[in-house]
């Protein structure tokens, strides 16, 4: 392939030099001015196997996935074959096997369509895990169902979030996939996030002190439960991964008497004109992102078809 040269092949101590990616077999030439592009693996691609693990497609893509914004970014399907070689067909199983091995997330949005008139739905994706670029930190939105209104106000609050390209997953992105075991789904994330937002409310403070009925709420009550286990362990981590926000529909009583000094932020309106969100961004923006230096991470199950308890 003429990737490297070697002055005695069969020498104990041969001096082997490498050449040329593209396989020319001219002198390798490391990149170090502007302009000059490269891809970049970290060493947990070796470390977990995802050089096993990961198909020809699924490796195109992640080396790609790299390549772009650390934080969300889209996939260019259209223009595959010019810019990278490989087929849009390819590039899009390659994102979907990240997406099955846990390596990547997605949210689809409907936006406006390149003609005059209309829209289109694409999907942003993320990098996550030991994968992930360093960018800005994994945020997670806990909360527990009280009503269509509270869900709507949920997912405008997410929406919002995303618009400030803050990276915030949210259990409603994902309600129309198939697989999705929502008793795990919840926990994995608060696990693998760098920050946890709670949305809290009467419902949701019932989930953390134990007071729900045991037969509703069973997806916020284990990410309760997860939340519960950290503040155990080590508060000085629940302090620093944890942050509440009282929303338009909740009151600051929701707040759990044990979280009073946790850092809050009450949200008066769903704009982003309002000062509270605006100080809650900023202050998200200004974590670094860690994700991509943990090796520990594990893909939240897909196993189970049941929906999160409400």
């Amino acid at each position: 392939m003429d990737l490297i040269e070697s002055d005695d092949v069969q020498a104990r101590s041969a001096e082997v030099s490498l050449l040329d990616e593209s396989g020319n077999g001219s002198a390798f030439v490391r990149p170090t001015q502007p302009g000059q592009h490269y891809f970049t693996l970290p060493h947990a691609y070796w470390l977990n196997r995802y050089d096993q693990r990961l198909d020809l497609p699924g490796k195109a893509a992640l080396l790609i996935s790299r390549s772009l914004k650390p934080d969300t970014f889209t996939l260019p399907l259209e223009t595959a074959s010019e810019w990278y070689g490989i087929s849009k067909s390819t590039l899009r199983r390659g994102a979907d096997q990240l997406v099955r091995e846990g390596l990547a997330n997605y949210l689809t949005q409907v936006v406006p369509a390149r003609t005059r008139v209309g829209t289109t739905r694409r999907r942003f994706f993320w990098l996550k895990g030991d994968v992930a670029r360093l960018g800005l930190p994994s945020v997670f939105v806990s909360w527990a169902h009280a009503g269509r209104a509270w869900e709507d106000t949920l997912a405008r609050f997410a929406k919002l979030l995303r618009e400030e390209r803050v990276n915030a997953d949210i259990d409603l992105h994902h309600q129309d996939e198939l697989g999705m075991d929502w008793h795990r789904y919840g926990p994995t994330q608060i696990r693998e996030s760098d920050v946890v937002i709670v949305a809290v409310s009467k419902e949701w403070r019932q989930r953390w002190d134990g007071t729900n009925a045991p037969t509703v709420g069973a997806g916020a009550a284990a990410e309760a439960d997860e939340l519960y286990g950290i503040f155990s362990k080590n508060q000085d981590e629940f302090r620093r991964k944890v942050v509440l926000v009282v929303l338009p529909g909740a009151t600051p009583d929701d707040v759990p008497n044990r979280l009073h000094g946790q850092q809050t932020f009450t949200i008066k309106q769903l704009d982003t004109s309002d000062k509270e969100f605006r100080r809650l961004v900023r202050t998200l923006k200004k974590q670094r992102g860690t994700s991509g230096q943990r090796t520990d991470r594990q893909s939240p199950s897909r196993a189970g078809h049941r929906p999160r308890g409400e």
